[in-house]
C-alpha cells in the first residue's frame, strides 16, 4: 500500500502531579504524535519528543517530511531510507530523528493493525506477558519533597524509582531516602549531565555505599565519551547514558569509549523501532544491557511502544514510567500497572486510537526543562 497522509498531533497533555508538587510538569504536558495513513484507510500513530516552548519547529519539519514519503510504501525500512537522505542535509539527530522516529513507530503501527496483530508480534514476539517498570520522577525542589515522592511509588507498588535531582543535591536527598525509606526497593539517579568530570569523581564516590543501580548521564557535555570512560572505570556504580545520543556509531562510541553498563536510547528521539533494533543488537554484541529511556508524562504512546519492545527482548529490562497513573482515553484497552509491571496488550498495533480523543488535549505553549538548574 502507498501512504497517503502524514499529519503531526500536537498535544498537550496535563501532567498529573504526585503529593508534592513536581517541576517540570507543564513542560511535561507538551507531546507531539504523528499520524501516517495509507491509501486503505489504515493509519497508524507513532509519538515525536518534544522539548520546545511551541510544536511549531516540529510541526513544520514533519510537514516536509511528509512532501517526501507521500506515495512511497508504507513500509518503515522504505520510508526511513528515503527520510535520512532527503534529510540529510539538515542533520542526523535532534529533531530530524525524533520526527523520522515518529513516522517510523506510525507505519509499525500501521502495518500492524491491517494484519490485526499486536506491535510485539511485527517485532518477533513477546517473551513475557509483563515487563518491569520503574518510576521515574521529575525534579523536586528539596529532598523532603522528593521523599514524598518516593514514598508515593512505592505505595503504588513499584519497586524501582529514578531521582532526577540536580548532581550538587543528589548526595542529600539519596542519603534521607535510604535513612527513611531502607534498602527494599531500586534506586536509580539521573543526574541530566548537571556535573563536570571532576564534580562527578566527587559525588558518586559518595553514592557507592547507597547500593544505586545506576547513575544516568552524569557529566556535561554528554558527548564527551572520554571523560565518560574516565568516570566508568573511576566508580563502581553502573553508569547509563544513551537518551541524547543518534547515531549508530555514537552508540558505539558510548558503549567502546565511554565506558557505559546501561544503554538507553528512546524510540521518540533516536529512530523508532528500525533504529532501536540496530542498537539493541550492537548492544547485545557489546555485552551491554538496553533500558530504553522514556519521558515519564502521562501520555503513555511511547512508553507504550517502548514495552512492546522489551517484551521481545532475550533478558529483563525494564521500562521509565511516570509514578502517576497515565490517561487512558488515548488506548483501546485500558493500560494495566500492577506490582512494578506493565500488562501488554494484545489488541492490534500498539493499542493506540487513531482518532476521536485528540480534542481533548489541545496544544499550549509553555516553558522547556532547564535541567541545569537546581
Amino acid at each position: 500500500m502507498r501512504i497517503v497522509k502524514v499529519e503531526p498531533i500536537p498535544l498537550s497533555v496535563p501532567y498529573v502531579q504526585t503529593d508534592s508538587e513536581a517541576s517540570w510538569a507543564e513542560s511535561w504536558s507538551r507531546q507531539l504524535l504523528v499520524k501516517v495513513c495509507a491509501e486503505d484507510g489504515v493509519c497508524g500513530v507513532g509519538e515525536v519528543f518534544v522539548n520546545t516552548s511551541d510544536h511549531a519547529p516540529y510541526l513544520a519539519l514533519i510537514e516536509e517530511a511528509g512532501r517526501h514519503i507521500v506515495g512511497a510504501e508504507d513500509s518503515p525500512n522504505s520510508a526511513r531510507h528515503i527520510l535520512e537522505r532527503k534529510l540529510y542535509p539538515i542533520g542526523r539527530s535532534g529533531i530530524v530523528e525524533s520526527v523520522i522516529g515518529g513516522i517510523d513507530v506510525a507505519l509499525y503501527d500501521l502495518n500492524a493493525k491491517r494484519q490485526g496483530i499486536p506491535l510485539h508480534r511485527m517485532l518477533g514476539g513477546k517473551l513475557r506477558d509483563r515487563v518491569k517498570a520503574y518510576a521515574s520522577l521529575a525534579r523536586y525542589k528539596d529532598c523532603r519533597s522528593v521523599e514524598k515522592a518516593v514514598e508515593y511509588s512505592l505505595a503504588r507498588g513499584f519497586i524501582a524509582v529514578k531521582l532526577h535531582q540536580h548532581g550538587e543535591d543528589v548526595l542529600d536527598c539519596v542519603t534521607a531516602i535510604r535513612r527513611d525509606l531502607g534498602y527494599g526497593f531500586e534506586l536509580m539517579v539521573d543526574l541530566n549531565a548537571t556535573l563536570s568530570l571532576r564534580g562527578a569523581l566527587r559525588v558518586l564516590p559518595k553514592l557507592e555505599r547507597f547500593e544505586i543501580s545506576w547513575v544516568e548521564e552524569p557529566i556535561w557535555p554528554p558527548e564527551d565519551y572520554k571523560a565518560l570512560g574516565r568516570l566508568s572505570r573511576g566508580v563502581s556504580i553502573p553508569i547509563a547514558a544513551g537518551e541524547n545520543e543518534y547515531t549508530l556509531y555514537g552508540f558505539l562510541k558510548l558503549i567502546e569509549e565511554g565506558g557505559i553498563s546501561i544503554v538507553q536510547p528512546d524510540l521518540a528521539k533516536a529512530g523508532g523501532l528500525t533504529k532501536m533494533a540496530k542498537i539493541a543488537a550492537l548492544a547485545e554484541a557489546e555485552g551491554t544491557l538496553l533500558i530504553p529511556h522514556c519521558r515519564p508524562h502521562s501520555l503513555w504512546v511511547n512508553i507504550m511502544t517502548t514495552a512492546h519492545f522489551v517484551s521481545t527482548l532475550p533478558y529483563e529490562s525494564m521500562v521509565e514510567v511516570s509514578p502517576t497513573p497515565p490517561r487512558q482515553e488515548p488506548f483501546v484497552e485500558p493500560i494495566v500497572v500492577e506490582d512494578g509491571s506493565i500488562k501488554i496488550p494484545d489488541v492490534p498495533g500498539i493499542g493506540v486510537k487513531d482518532d476521536g480523543w485528540f480534542h481533548l488535549f489541545p496544544p499550549r505553549k509553555g516553558p522547556i526543562v532547564d535541567f541545569q538548574s537546581r
